[in-house]
């Protein structure tokens, strides 16, 4: 048996739905990306590279930061709770070790003037 007696004399055929069908989807994704590309480029010749990247950090901080604040409220919470306590011991310490002694020294000034 040789190599040409095994090839199949008969060709395959393709439904017509996807010889049609595949190119018309390509062609359009294509001329999505196209327009897609065109319009970025368009908007972007108004504006420069950072504040664009501004703009579109705060479109989803503004989209994305309530939603996952509603799916994990009791776990924020919870964070923001001991964040908040650590935050004031460490004010407090300020507060006593500098802030006071600055506030002290500027009465001392004024009660010699």
């Amino acid at each position: 048996i040789s190599y040409c007696s095994l090839q199949s004399t008969k060709k395959p055929k393709l439904p017509w739905e996807i010889l049609v069908g595949v190119p018309s989807i390509m062609l359009s994704r294509v001329a999505q990306v196209a327009l897609g590309l065109w319009l970025i480029s368009y908007v972007g010749s108004f504006f420069t590279f950072l504040i664009l990247l501004c703009i579109a950090s705060e479109t989803l901080f503004s989209l994305y930061v309530p939603l996952l604040y509603e799916k994990y409220r009791n776990q924020i919470d919870d964070k923001l709770i001991t964040a908040q306590k650590v935050i004031q011991k460490h004010y407090r310490i300020i507060d006593e070790n500098v802030l006071r002694k600055i506030l002290k020294s500027s009465n001392k000034e004024k009660k010699t003037q």
